[in-house]
């Protein structure tokens, strides 16, 4: 959702945050977005996105 900007701001770093979540508990579709999300963040981008996933879910910003 927040990748695409589908029902909520648009924010890759959030949607990278979400996708390495899923990812983490085996969904196939979020491994293979992850990886296309991932090649459109620069450097700097992904690391935010990284520290942001070490971040409590709680503390995630939601969709709208």
């Amino acid at each position: 959702m927040f990748e695409k900007g589908d029902g909520t701001a648009q924010d890759a770093i959030e949607g990278y945050r979400w996708l390495r979540h899923a990812a983490a508990q085996g969904h196939p579709q979020a491994i293979t977005e992850l990886a296309r999300v991932s090649a459109k963040l620069a450097p700097a981008e992904r690391a935010i996105a990284e520290s942001l996933v070490r971040e409590p879910i709680s503390k995630a910003k939601k969709p709208n």
